[in-house]
This record gives structure tokens, sequence and C-alpha cells, in this order.
């Protein structure tokens, strides 16, 4: 949990020495909804968590409550965001708080629901004063001042952190084999906060077979890229560009059943597109699609059976890939 959070928490629980765990509401509730929250938050333990801190029964159903805290999750290219909407009869404010993970969130939300519900607690023991409105108005002014405090360094703290991402995905290709073949790559992402996200990936394009009359040869290809990934789309989407280095082996015979083997090397420049949904904090669904334009375009040439010279494979002009698999942070 960030440093300024902290800070928040002393400031918070200073201004209400008179708090009080154990002091029931009249029943709370806590709703938590938002396209990044399923898989994210656990609402459940979030509600023991901010319960362990302010006293059992604190919450109840949303028809019962009092108080309304609304929390929706959203995601936002690397980061997280939870909006805290509070309403007590009329809404009384929106409080926004920003993430790296969803632990950091999840840790982040349960204190400031926390603090937000100490404070009502507090309010709900006191005698009404005579200028309640005008303090309530005074207080909820500077906690707002506070929690945006705490929100900007904790979103300078997440956009300063780089990340480290390695997704193993599985797929098909095209127009480096014969035809269309199965292909397995494994990917190490680098997102610095100082640049664009970096790439670098490796690929085992699973052996296929190349016919032209009587020759057969049988073609497989490892490939390496290096890409960098200016553009950022909807979010979730990363346009990425780079070159691929491919190594293309291929077995046939030279004659009168003669093995022989030829290998020959391609270069291509390379344009993906990627994204990611969320599964917890650190697992996603990773998916991209890839089409490269090859160089050298290398032809494998092979003997038939009375040592005519066959042509049986050339690398196309275009190539491309469709894959999906399974990303870990690493950091």
């Amino acid at each position: 949990m960030h440093r300024g959070m902290l800070a928040f928490a002393l400031l918070w629980s200073a201004s209400a020495p008179g708090a009080a765990q154990g002091v029931h509401l009249e029943h709370a509730s806590l709703s938590v909804t938002g396209d990044a929250a399923p898989g994210c938050i656990d609402v459940r333990a979030l509600r023991e968590a901010v319960a362990h801190r302010v006293g059992d029964g604190v919450f109840g159903e949303p028809s019962e409550g009092r108080l309304r805290l609304q929390v929706a999750i959203s995601r936002h290219g690397r980061a997280l965001e939870a909006t805290v909407e509070i309403l007590h009869g009329e809404t009384r404010g929106t409080r926004t708080l920003t993430a790296n993970s969803c632990t950091d969130l999840e840790d982040a939300l349960s204190l400031v629901l926390a603090l937000t519900l100490t404070t009502e607690l507090e309010a709900s023991t006191r005698d009404e004063p005579e200028n309640l409105k005008e303090v309530e108005v005074e207080k909820e002014v500077e906690n707002q001042k506070q929690v945006e405090a705490v929100t900007e360094k904790g979103a300078e703290a997440g956009a300063s952190a780089d990340r480290g991402l390695l997704a193993l995905v599985a797929g098909i290709t095209d127009g480096l084999t014969p035809r269309l073949a199965p292909v397995l790559a494994l990917d190490l992402q680098w997102r610095p906060a100082w640049a664009w996200p970096q790439q670098l990936g490796i690929a085992y394009l699973i052996t296929t077979e190349a016919h032209r009359g009587d020759v057969t040869a049988g073609v497989d290809v490892i490939t390496g890229e290096l890409l960098t990934c200016p553009v950022t789309l909807a979010a979730r989407l990363l346009g990425c560009a780079g070159l691929r280095g491919a190594l293309v082996r291929a077995e046939g015979e030279a004659g009168l059943g003669v093995p022989v083997s030829r290998t020959a090397t391609e270069v291509q420049p390379l344009a993906r597109l990627e994204g990611s949904l969320s599964l917890t904090g650190s697992l996603a669904v990773h998916v991209r699609a890839a089409m490269g334009i090859s160089l050298l375009r290398p032809e494998f040439v092979f003997h038939d059976a009375f040592s005519e010279e066959r042509t049986i494979f050339r690398v196309s002009p275009v190539s491309w890939e469709a894959a999906a698999g399974l990303s870990l942070a690493l950091f």
C-alpha cells in the first residue's frame, strides 16, 4: 500500500478520536459493479476487511441502508480505477482511487471505505449541533481534499512502476510455411514507465509438409521477434511494430531417395495487434494477430526420382498469424 494512503489513514484517525469499533450504523450497504470487477475485487473479502476495521454488523441489504456505498471498477490502460459514490439520501460525493493491481486496489478500497464509515459512526454517536449541516459540509470538503491527494500520489506511484509480462500463446500461421500450420510462441514484454512497451518473442512453427509431384519435404520454422508498441487502442489493445527473423529448414531428397536438408533465413517487418482480458490480479487472457512482409523469400529446390530440379516451396510475400493464450505479470 502506498505511503500516501498510510498517511491519509493517520490523518483521518486523528480527526476522529471518538470513533469506536462495534458501533453500528443501522446497516450501511455496499455494492461493487463495473466491467473490471469480476475476477478482480472479491466483494465478500472486501466486506470482511472493512468490517474488521470498523466492526461486525455494519453492512446490510441495500433496502435497509441508511448509508449506501457504491463502487464502480474500471480499467484504463495499465491502471485500475475505483469510483466510490457515497449516498446518504441525496448524493454526498464521489471519490476516485487508482491502483496498479487488483490487490493494491482492494487494500486501498478497504481502508477508504472503513475511514468513511468510521466518520459516519462518530457523527451518529454525537448530539446534533445547531450548525451540523455547516460542519458536515466543511468536513466533507476537507476529506475530499485528502482523498484527492491520496489518489494523486497513488496514480504517480502506479505510473512510475515498470511492469513485466510473460505470455504463452498457441494459434495458426501461414506464409512462412507451405500451408496453414500450428504455432507455439513465448513472449516477454517489458512496460517501462518512461517508454513504450517493448516485446521480445520466440516462436516455433510446428513441422508441415510441402508436396510437388512425387517430391515431398518437411518444413519447420523458428522465429525471433523484437517489437515496440507505441499505440494504445480502447485501453486494452496495443498496436506494435518491429522486426522478425526466421530460420526456415526443409528436409527432402536429392534424387534416388538420398536425404538432404536445406536451411535459409528470412527477415520481415512485422505489425501486430494484441489485447488482454484480466482474470486475476496477475493472470490474463492474451490474444493477438500479426502480419509480416517477407524481404528475402528463400526458395527450396529438391530433385525428383529422375534428378530433375523442382521448386517445392518458397516463402510467401506476406505471412500472418492469429493466436491466444495466457499472460502472467512478473512484476
